[in-house]
């Protein structure tokens, strides 16, 4: 079976798209690895951008808005070093490593146009909401 030959969009899919776009087009290599906010950010984006980030479902636990599949698919981007996970000092962050346009080119862009979204939309998401992603 070919890499998501169902043509839906993954977790894994929807994280490494945005994660691409902020290395690439906002040049952001840095982001935060604070998982609360990376969660802040993916549910707010589940709320305004349905289509493309349906696939992060949420829970409520304990007041906090939290995802497995976001989890899972930051597990996945880490374990493909696409990410690194640094710890400096009270300072948590990933690096975004170059590899991941390939990945996106090559895997995963074929579904966003398979599925009628364009590729501008990431782009303007993530032009948009750049800053959420920076290091407390």
């Amino acid at each position: 079976m070919k890499y998501n030959e169902k043509k839906v969009l993954l977790a894994d899919d929807i994280v490494t798209a945005v994660f691409c776009k902020l290395r690439d087009k906002e040049n952001i290599g840095t982001i935060t690895s604070k998982r609360s906010q990376l969660h802040e950010i993916f549910y707010e984006f589940s709320l305004k951008y349905p289509k493309i980030f349906g696939d992060l479902k949420f829970r409520n636990k304990d007041g906090f808005m939290e995802s497995a599949s976001l989890d899972q698919a930051l597990k996945n981007l880490e374990d493909s070093n696409l990410i690194r996970k640094y710890n400096n000092g009270k300072k948590f962050y990933y690096t975004i490593t170059p590899t991941i346009k390939t990945v996106y080119l090559t895997y995963i862009s074929h579904t966003f146009k398979d599925l009628s979204i364009p590729e501008q939309s990431i782009d303007d998401i993530v032009k948009k909401n750049a800053d959420l992603f920076k290091i407390e």
